[in-house]
């Protein structure tokens, strides 16, 4: 099984299980007093929880700062659970599951952070670096094929001009990496 697999096999399971769920997890907030009717009423109108708790960009902007600091400082559990938080206060900005994504990453967490890294690509993140790091985590799982394809698109991406020269460096290296495992012939 692929290290991209989610754990369902259609989007109709997806949705059964959301759906089966929702009950569950509104009277559990109810009963343990973390929502009331008001906040029922805005989460039913798929209000971003953001909004729901006041938070403007701004303030969101700072957490991911402060999660970015931690992860360049090298507390990735601290960044790991600011990046988990923001994800759940917005789920629509990219920057939030990239940024969780290579924090599991750095842990050797390769399954769920390349799955965060789709998630950022499905939001429509723009950036090489995600290419990158989703072929990094595939080639470090073994899946050797996708890596190839997902590197072949950041390989592109750079080529148009796209990333840094570091980027374009790490890139070329993990190309070398890839052609050296399969023989010679990536």
């Amino acid at each position: 099984m692929s290290i991209l697999n989610f754990g369902f096999t259609s989007p109709g399971e997806f949705k059964k299980h959301i759906k089966a769920a929702a009950p569950l997890m509104e009277r559990y907030l109810e009963e343990a007093g973390l929502i009331d009717a008001e906040w029922a009423k805005l989460l039913k109108s798929e209000c971003a929880p953001k909004d729901i708790f006041g938070l403007d960009d701004s303030e969101m902007d700072a957490l991911f700062q402060f999660g970015y600091q931690a992860l360049e400082g090298g507390d990735l559990k601290s960044a790991e659970l600011v990046f988990s938080k923001l994800c759940q206060l917005d789920s629509l900005d990219a920057r939030f599951p990239f940024a969780m994504g290579a924090a599991l990453q750095l842990q050797g967490c390769h399954g769920p952070a390349a799955r965060l890294y789709l998630i950022a690509l499905s939001l429509k993140a723009t950036w090489v670096d995600v290419y990158v790091r989703l072929g990094e985590c595939l080639l470090a799982a073994g899946e050797y094929e996708q890596a190839g394809g997902v590197l072949s698109v950041a390989e592109v991406l750079i080529d148009e001009g796209y990333g840094s020269e570091a980027l374009k460096a790490q890139l070329e290296n993990l190309l070398l990496r890839l052609s050296a495992v399969l023989g010679g012939s990536a």
